[in-house]
Parts: structure tokens; sequence; C-alpha cells
């Protein structure tokens, strides 16, 4: 199993929010189920077709596509694909290294990096926005009520 195969590698597949279903069980496996890579579906689940698992798991199509359309869902997919595939970097950066050495173009690697690493380029000179919109967004955060109801405060003044 590929939960198996995770923690040999020291890895852990994230438990998502499954407040979001009426089948929290369900909806756990589906969000598994969709963010492994098709051959895994297979392996893990001996199928890789919506259909297949609507059946197996006694969960309408219809629902599968509902909870599809929910917010939150695609994030969680993306944390069991970002789980599941960061386990696997040691092995990409060993082929960007090969590629590198042997071809001296690794471009296939710069998309691996961005997706499973949060990788950026930096272009040119720093310019230290970051920490300027993590405190815009703690300061918004915070005051999310006023702002929504009109009692729009001045940040600059606390």
């Amino acid at each position: 199993m590929v939960e198996e195969e995770n923690k040999k590698e020291g890895e852990v597949l994230t438990e998502v929010n499954s407040e979001k279903s009426e089948k929290p069980a369900e909806y756990n496996e589906f969000v598994k189920f969709i963010g492994l890579p098709r051959v895994l579906r297979v392996k893990e689940f001996g199928f890789n077709e919506q259909r297949d698992f609507a059946k197996k798991f006694n969960v309408a199509e219809q629902t599968l596509s509902r909870w599809k359309k929910k917010k939150g869902f695609w994030k969680d997919v993306a944390k069991i694909t970002k789980n599941w595939a960061r386990g696997k970097t040691p092995n990409v950066l060993l082929a960007l290294y090969n590629k590198a050495i042997k071809e001296g173009d690794a471009k296939e690697a710069k998309v691996w990096f961005q997706y499973v690493e949060d990788w950026a380029e930096k272009h040119g000179v720093e310019l230290g926005l970051d920490e300027e919109i993590d405190e815009i967004r703690f300061h918004v955060i915070r005051n999310k009520d006023d702002i929504r109801h009109g009692r729009n405060k001045d940040i600059r003044q606390e």
C-alpha cells in the first residue's frame, strides 16, 4: 500500500479535513485516490477510475463530483500529492544531477522543485516584500471583523 511505502520512506500521509463531508472516511479515501498518480491508484485501490471508486466505497458518483467542487477539496488533494512527492525529491535530485552532467540541461527538474518544494526563482535584488506582505496579512486577519463591517482601522497606528 502507498501509506506503508511512504512510512518506509519516512513519509506520513496527511489526513485531510474530512469535516467537509457527510462521509468523512470515504472523503479522505477519495482525496487520497485523486491525489495519487494513476499508476499508484491501481496499486493502492485496484482501479483508477472515479466510477470504480464510487462502487467500491458505496458513494454516488454525483457525491464524488460534488466533493470535487467543494471549497478546499483541491487543496486537500494537493496536500496528499505533495506529501507523496516529497519523498521522491532525492530521486529527482539525482536525476537532475545525472541529466545536468550528461546533457548540461535540466529544465524538467525546475518544475518539480517549483511544485513539490515551493521553490521560486529569485530575480535581481531581494526586495524584502515577503515580510511586509506577512505583516499586512496579519493585520487583515486580526482586524477582519472591523474591515468586514466598515470599521477600518489605520493599521499603521498599531
